[in-house]
């Protein structure tokens, strides 16, 4: 039950008018064809690449068809449905208004070619379409000359008679068939991405450098049979990155993973993994580093401790993004690659944070959970006890980083490994947010995790050192608080116009408002995507029953004020 003034019919209904009132009527010197498009719906499919055109070739010459509006490129379907139609310029132009479910409306305009147009007809116009719709026959298309499958709505795509149509990507790769670079560039809204990218050449250089590495060890396909195992089952969306691996000379058990797909493990590790899911275990926790940008969220973090605001836009929005020649703008770009040399060496010796390192070992447990059930949760545990086992003898060091890094303690990791619950909502839980009646933020929430956190009474435990120099003695005083993650996506459109810091979320669950607190404070930019890991302590009498039915809103630090309308679908 939502308190009143929240949401309810009439919200719907208003909704429906409204959309009612935008659904028109062709203009009058228009085909019939045309009035025939108006309440047309289909499901309009995300994006293979960034390229807003989209070409079909005709036996009389070429139309284009452009997409207009904040959302695109999509990175997911989306329901749309035709609410207007409307011929143009003589007949050579066609204009149509969409109204989708969780972007509002946007615009399709379709046009002859510059060179040689094709004439605007019925036919010509459902097939455009077709290329846009999800599932349809015409979307993808193979070369059999080739082996090459390309995008049915490229310019390139092979006129003559030896193809193959596709409905899917999927199953065009079945048949053999490899994709063609140029149609299947996945637009990104990684906010960073070229400092993520850079951060993990910097650390995969200190890795290069401060150890042997085995070009013909006979255990590198196990160690890229793993990753690819991962990568090919991962729970939840993934940026694309491609994974490589390397194995390092080291008797100490560690493995670690760049932004870009490097994965290093040592020999150490390889010769203690006896089984192949706890080498997975160990691969998937590297992974979600990588997937959960938690190098770039470390950067950020220390961009903030340096006091030097610049950074943090330049890091959030990007510093590929800004071309300039000004003294200043440069310096601050020289910062930048200061900063993000001096993290990557942070990371490459002492590790990341300890939410982060929680928060990879929650991707990984749900990993291990979902592909092999508690068999895979067991084998987790078992290579972090294995850890603690090597780390506790006198011959080596008594710390190691990667997975293996000692905060949160290992007991306590591997216990939560064990006790965890992990619950993967699919699909995920969606909730928009407006700003001026337009979407300008979709939260996807993809998971939530459950666990008992590690807490002293002397205060919570951060640092190695602490560990070294009083095992045994905070051990005693330590104390369990029972905590809960949502794991999310936040992405916004231009319709947000101005930057917007996500302080937390609200979820009305158990007859009222619960809020969860996003600490890392995330800005996020119009037409970008950012990960969130939204956090709640627990009461004894919480039990977060009915989430999946639950209403969302986010606190929003933005300087205009946004409302919600509790739009969310699974």
């Amino acid at each position: 039950m939502v308190p009143a003034n929240t949401r309810g019919p009439g919200s719907f209904l208003v909704a429906m008018f409204l959309l009612a009132a935008t659904m028109g009527t062709a203009h009058a010197s228009s085909p019939a064809w045309v009035a025939d498009l108006i309440g047309k719906e289909f499901i309009l499919a995300a994006a293979v690449n960034p390229n807003p055109l989209v070409y079909g070739n005709f036996a009389d010459g070429v139309l284009c068809m452009q997409l207009e509006g904040d959302c695109f490129p999509l990175r997911e379907d989306e329901h749309a449905q035709v609410v207007s139609a409307e011929v143009r310029d003589s007949g050579s132009r066609l204009h149509l208004e969409i109204a989708l479910t969780h972007f509002g409306n946007a615009e399709i305009r379709i046009f002859p070619a510059t060179t040689t147009p094709a004439q605007l007809a019925e036919p010509a116009v459902e097939q455009l379409l077709s290329l846009i719709t999800s599932g349809s026959s015409h979307r993808f298309v193979a070369d059999l000359r080739s082996g090459v499958l390309h995008y049915g709505g490229s310019n390139h795509a092979p006129a003559h008679a030896d193809t193959a149509h596709y409905s899917s990507r999927t199953s065009a790769k079945a048949a053999g068939a490899q994709d063609c670079p140029l149609c299947f560039d996945e637009p990104s809204l990684i906010p960073g991405f070229d400092e993520e990218v850079q951060l993990g050449q910097q650390y995969a250089r200190l890795c290069f450098q401060e150890y042997l590495v085995l070009a013909n060890d006979p255990q590198q396909g196990r160690l890229q049979s793993a990753a690819d195992a991962v990568s090919a089952d991962w729970p939840f969306p993934m940026r694309g990155f491609r994974y490589r691996t390397w194995t390092l000379l080291s008797d100490r058990l560690n493995a670690w993973a760049c932004p870009g797909g490097f994965v290093f493990a040592t020999t150490g590790l390889l010769e203690a993994c006896e089984n192949p899911l706890e080498l997975e275990a160990v691969i998937a926790h590297e992974i979600a580093h990588v997937e959960q940008s938690h190098s770039l969220r470390q950067l950020q973090r220390e961009a903030r401790n340096s006091g030097i605001a610049a950074l943090l836009v330049v890091l959030t929005v990007g510093a590929a993004a800004i071309v300039t020649e000004e003294p200043a703008v440069l310096d601050i770009g020289s910062k930048v690659a200061g900063l993000v040399a001096s993290t990557a060496l942070m990371i490459a010796r002492s590790g990341y944070a300890k939410d982060l390192e929680r928060e990879a070992d929650f991707f990984a447990a749900c990993y291990m959970e979902r592909k092999y059930g508690e068999e895979g949760k067991t084998a987790m545990a078992n290579i972090l006890r294995k850890s603690k086992y090597d780390s506790e003898s006198t011959s080596r060091a008594p710390y190691s980083t990667g997975m293996f890094d000692t905060h949160p303690s290992i007991d306590f990791r591997a216990d939560m490994a064990e006790g965890s619950r992990i619950e993967r909502f699919d699909p995920p839980l969606i909730h928009t947010e407006h700003t001026e009646d337009e979407v300008s933020i979709q939260l996807q929430v993809q998971g939530i995790g459950r666990y008992d956190d590690v807490e002293w009474e002397s205060g919570d435990y951060h640092t190695r050192s602490e560990l070294v120099n009083s095992r045994g003695v905070k051990r005693a005083a330590m104390v369990r608080k029972p905590r809960v993650i949502l794991f999310a996506l936040a992405s916004s459109t231009n319709a947000l116009r101005k930057p917007a810091r996500i302080d937390g979320v609200e979820v009305y669950v158990d007859g009222e408002w619960k809020r969860f607190d996003n600490e890392e404070d995330t800005v996020v930019q119009p037409a970008q995507q950012v990960t969130l890991a939204l956090v709640r302590d627990l009461t004894a009498d919480e039990s977060l029953a009915g989430l999946a039915d639950a209403d969302f809103r986010l606190d929003l630090n933005q300087p205009q004020e946004s409302k919600s309308l509790g739009n969310r679908s699974r």
